[in-house]
């Protein structure tokens, strides 16, 4: 489960615009090489990334626009 502590930790990272904030934020979380195992729908082979913890912490706790 993720905490409330790192929830906050993960807003407070921020970026330009909402698809930089999003990309600097997963770029925080995981390592490159981790990250090339997964897309958001899991084509291609690869794992998929909107059914993890992260993605839902993300999607439902961090705003991404720009404040």
């Amino acid at each position: 489960m993720i905490s409330s502590t790192q929830i906050t930790q993960i807003r407070n990272i921020g970026g330009l615009n909402p698809r930089r904030r999003l990309k600097n934020i997963i770029d925080e979380l995981l390592s490159r090489d981790l990250q090339t195992k997964f897309s958001k729908d899991g084509l291609k082979g690869k794992r998929r990334f909107a059914g993890t913890m992260i993605y839902k912490c993300i999607k439902g706790k961090v705003p991404l626009h720009l404040d």
